[in-house]
């Protein structure tokens, strides 16, 4: 039911919180109908289905008397958001610093690095994440809003006497809360946060948190009896819809708005109309183009207690008025703002599936326990019939004539195979692939081929998801925390930091890997340099608690001993002394061969010089030679010729004194004497021009 505030008489003087109050209100119960008209019964049946509770609207048949709801959807859901966080966290930081971050503030942003995740585990962010994934999986779509608080952070001292003391710190604190889209309301024109004109979020908060807050001064005085008001009906009936899950007395209706809001009626202006007036001048100011006053907007956080009453109203104080909500489809529907979950995917599936299993169990009623016909003109009147253990049952006649026992037949042994296609159509319409799912219901899992075509097929629409939950989800997560953190302490973020998600691959891509990466390590050799670096990829994937210890030591294997190399060092450096002195050596030996081959050179041309002087003079010595030849032979002649001269002179002297020749020497003897004579000269002087040849 949408209750509105009491309008106040024609002419009376409204109050400007009314005004703000009946702008925001009117636009919030506007948007909440168009999202109920579309969404608000499906999602009451995607919630049932994921708990396991029954519905009248999820009853097939009026016969149905069986009310099991089969788990297929639940464990597609719980798997991927489990797959999801194990992207997400699994692998330490989840968020680091982009590579273009400016050198000179490196060491500062490493620092805000990790105050950002320090702050993050102390307001446990990862919890509120895997929440919002948890919703969104079930909805379609996941919504979060950034909660800014100031709580204590006391540090424990000790004082002069030793006792110890709790400091008075504080902290801001900069958290996120998940939405549940039966609670977030948006412009119904918008397809995305930052297109809308604005977004409340509708909740119930007890009664005595508001009434501190208003107590302090964080709210404005006002009234906040039991919840009422608007839509708060829909609020504390929760996601079933069929019961109040909060009692209306212990909460307050509480509508937060962030958008956009015109700037006079922020500023709290009075206004002469009515409630009702204002609202409609403000439509006719948006919409009527001739008009001659433009609406001025300013981006504000408007809250409102029970649908009527402001609690605070201020302009945005984030850098650049940015809106603390953000959003993400688990799989995008275009051109629209709320996505497809994965109970939306697997609904028809499911209805079939349970229609299946309850038949085959309102069957089995039948065949297990007995129907009875009986002949009711041979009954006692009043007769029980109930069957049970040991019972007599009175009748008139044989009681085989009176009683009959009627069979229903058997049960159908195809509805088992129909009951397994179905739940495998569950899994196809959801990419959630069960490898418990029995071989002879599903032939992929009897292979390890067929279960990696299987996995390789989820992982990639894995992929798909884990695109939209980065670039629309966890990034602005980062970027908005980070932007508050800035604006209200920037002593401890003084700088604008780029992040970037380490969002990865889920446990079921990564035990994909690990298999394909295990396949290739058994072709590698050892002695392979890529043998050490497929190995350490294989422990990087690895989430055991001993993976650090496991990289240390692969680490290490690859790294010498210190002492061995400082003594291989050492030997390096003596084999380099050695070898320099070695070259030193060589280089004063071609040195002293170069010396020696210049003075050889000069020796050489001298020798050369005087080998052809010596050569000059044996030509000289040889011309000399065959002079004193030719003049020895000469001599000889002339000795031949005085021979023949004394042998013609004896001839003739034997013929004139032939009467003297027994006194005197026979002429043969002295001819003799002579030629020896001369033979021995001749000889003795050759002997001279050899012996002189040879001292020279």
């Amino acid at each position: 039911m949408t209750n509105t505030p009491d309008s106040r008489s024609e002419g009376e003087k409204r109050e400007p919180d009314a005004a703000l109050v009946g702008w925001v209100m009117d636009r919030v119960s506007r948007w909440r109908s168009v999202r109920d008209s579309s969404y608000a019964s499906q999602w009451e049946k995607y919630y049932a289905i994921w708990r396991g509770k029954w519905t009248t609207d999820l009853q097939n048949k009026s016969v149905e008397r069986s009310r099991i709801i089969a788990p297929a959807t639940q464990q597609a859901i719980d798997q991927t958001v489990a797959e999801m966080a194990e992207a997400v966290f699994g692998r330490g930081d989840w968020f680091d610093i982009t590579d273009d971050a400016d050198p000179q503030h490196q060491q500062l942003a490493e620092l805000e690095k990790d105050t950002l995740l320090d702050d993050f585990a102390k307001d446990k962010i990862k919890a509120k994440v895997i929440e919002t994934f948890q919703l969104g999986a079930i909805y379609g779509t996941g919504i979060a809003k950034r909660v800014i608080d100031e709580k204590k952070a006391p540090k424990f001292l000790s004082d002069k006497n030793g006792d110890p003391y709790a400091s008075d710190d504080r902290r801001i604190c900069v958290s996120w809360e998940a939405i549940p889209p039966y609670n977030f309301v948006i412009d119904s024109a918008a397809t995305s946060i930052e297109d809308a004109l604005g977004c409340a979020h509708e909740t119930v908060r007890p009664i005595h948190e508001i009434t501190d807050l208003q107590r302090t001064g964080e709210y404005k005085k006002g009234d906040v009896a039991s919840a009422s008001g608007y839509g708060s009906s829909n609020v504390l009936r929760g996601s079933l819809g069929d019961v109040y899950e909060v009692d209306p007395i212990d909460g307050v209706y509480i509508t937060e708005y962030h958008g956009l809001v015109p700037k006079e009626l922020l500023e709290g202006k009075e206004a002469e109309d009515s409630d009702a007036d204002l609202r409609e001048d403000a439509a006719e100011d948006e919409t009527d183009g001739a008009n001659d006053e433009i609406v001025e907007y300013v981006e504000a956080i408007i809250t409102i207690g029970n649908g009527m009453t402001l609690l605070k109203a201020e302009e945005n104080p984030i850098l650049g008025g940015d809106r603390g909500v953000i959003a993400y489809q688990h799989h995008k529907s275009p051109n629209r703002f709320w996505g497809i979950g994965q109970a939306e995917k697997a609904y028809n599936s499911q209805v079939g599936l349970d229609a299946e299993i309850r038949a085959r169990i309102d069957a089995l009623g039948l065949i297990t326990y007995p129907v009875i016909g009986a002949d009711a003109t041979r009954l006692p009147k009043n007769l029980n019939l109930k069957v049970s253990p040991g019972k007599v049952i009175m009748t008139q006649g044989k009681p085989s004539d009176v009683i009959e026992a009627i069979k229903f037949g058997n049960l159908d042994p195809i509805s088992f195979q129909h009951s397994g296609d179905l739940e495998r159509m569950v899994q196809m319409a959801t990419g959630a692939a069960d490898p418990a799912t029995p071989i002879n219901t599903n032939g992929m899992n009897g292979t390890s081929s067929g279960m990696s075509m299987a996995q390789g097929a989820v992982i990639k629409r894995a992929k798909l998801t884990m695109q939209n939950v980065d670039s629309d989800f966890l990034d602005p997560l980062v970027r908005k925390s980070l932007l508050a953190y800035m604006t209200l302490d920037p002593d401890r973020y003084p700088v604008d930091v780029k992040f970037r998600v380490n969002s990865t691959m889920s446990i079921m891509a990564r035990e994909f890997e690990q298999m394909q990466m295990t396949n290739l390590l058994a072709i590698i050799p050892q002695e392979s340099p890529a043998f050490p670096i497929v190995l350490t990829a294989i422990v990087e994937n690895y989430s055991g608690p001993s993976k650090d210890k496991i990289l240390q030591a692969i680490e290490q294997i690859g790294k010498p001993d210190p002492q061995k190399q400082q003594a291989d060092q050492q030997q390096q450096q003596m084999q380099m002394q050695m070898m320099q002195a070695q070259l030193g050596k060589i280089q004063a030996e071609i040195a002293e061969v170069q010396s020696r081959a210049s003075l050889n050179g000069v020796k050489g041309q001298a020798e050369m010089m005087k080998a052809h002087h010596e050569g000059q003079q044996l030509d000289f010595q040889a011309s000399d030679q065959v002079l004193k030849n030719k003049s020895i032979e000469v001599q000889s002649r002339a000795l031949d010729i005085q021979q023949q001269k004394l042998h013609q002179d004896n001839v003739n002297h034997s013929l004139n004194h032939a009467h003297d020749v027994n006194t005197t020497m026979p002429v043969d003897k002295a001819y003799e004497l002579e030629t020896a004579k001369l033979r021995m000269a001749a000889q003795k002087q050759a002997f001279t021009s050899a012996r002189a040849s040879a001292t020279e």
